[in-house]
């Protein structure tokens, strides 16, 4: 264990360890069910400390030459962006959709004890990496 290493969630952390920050991952999903299995396992894995479901979205999209319009739950998942491929491999497994939407939306800052929380939810994910 590096000399300044912390245990965080019973895993190793560094402090300040250069992981690339905190990303947002967008996804959309086709119901609350399969948006919840998700989610759920996204934290249960430590891959993602939350995961916000916004039910009640409406998308209007292009398929196969068509117009469609359909009900669909957003969903933002709160991670590391060293986590970010991990994440988005997680949802496609997982997503009843063949082509997923995800979106990795970089942040600017946001409030330190929420972002250092969310580093410490996923620190666990990240050190089965060998990253921490």
């Amino acid at each position: 264990m590096p000399e300044n290493a912390v245990r965080v969630n019973g895993c190793n952390a560094v402090p300040g360890s250069d992981d690339g920050g905190i990303v947002l991952v967008y996804a959309t999903f086709p119901d609350m069910d399969a948006a919840r299995g998700v989610a759920a396992g996204l934290v249960g894995q430590g891959l993602a400390a939350c995961v916000n479901l916004i039910s009640g979205m409406r998308s209007v999209y292009r398929w196969d030459g068509a117009i469609l319009e359909d009900g669909e739950v957003a969903g933002l998942i709160k991670t590391r962006a060293a986590l970010a491929e991990r994440v988005m491999g997680f949802v496609r497994v997982m997503h009843p959709y063949s082509v997923p939407a995800l979106v990795v939306l970089p942040t600017a800052g946001g409030h330190a004890p929420f972002l250092e929380w969310i580093a410490a939810e996923t620190a666990c994910a990240l050190a089965s990496r060998g990253e921490v």
